[in-house]
């Protein structure tokens, strides 16, 4: 019997934002999504701007990949789609 792999960083976020905006009204949802796509893409930016240039990372993603930022993005990038629908 193999254990179940234990979710990835960005799952367990996506989760709580599932949580979070289970309980707003359709406007705030979609605010809300729209407020931290631009903030992970700017957390992306600075880290990716950062690791190219063999600097450390900034401050809250020193422990970051690409996958974790990638996966984020796409997970809050397709509950944006799905509130314009």
């Amino acid at each position: 019997m193999s254990a179940s792999p234990s979710p990835t960083r960005a799952a367990r976020y996506l989760a709580r934002v599932d949580a979070h905006i289970a309980c707003l009204p359709a406007d705030a949802r979609r605010a809300f999504l729209r407020s931290q796509l631009a903030a992970w893409e700017r957390k992306y930016g600075a880290w990716l701007a950062a690791t190219e240039r063999g600097l450390p990372p900034p401050a809250g993603t020193a422990n970051a990949t690409a996958w974790d930022f990638c996966e984020t993005l796409d997970g809050l990038a397709l509950r944006q789609r799905r509130e314009a629908a």
